[in-house]
């Protein structure tokens, strides 16, 4: 498993208290979703959006740590969904 894919799992298990299963269910189905990351002049940051949820982005003083917080944010998205059912995209 990519370092990457294990720090976004390890912040999901920290922030939630999932379990490893649990947290790396939810990062893996927001690892789907198709993520940019560009440079906001107006905001001296970094932003991360996800074009199948147009409202959610992340901003954050990295290009990593923004591609890292958008990513944490889709999966808590669709978390919530599912719970909801309510359709994917």
């Amino acid at each position: 498993m990519p370092s990457s894919l294990k720090k976004l799992v390890r912040a999901r298990m920290d922030a939630t208290g999932e379990n490893y299963q649990e947290a790396l269910r939810a990062v893996r189905a927001a690892e789907k979703y198709t993520y940019r990351v560009k440079f906001s002049d107006a905001d001296g940051e970094w932003v991360g959006t996800c074009d199948e949820f147009p409202s959610l982005s992340w901003l954050e003083a990295t290009e990593a740590g923004a591609l890292a917080g958008v990513k944490k944010l889709v999966a808590d998205c669709l978390e919530d969904m599912k719970r909801n059912g309510e359709p994917l995209p």
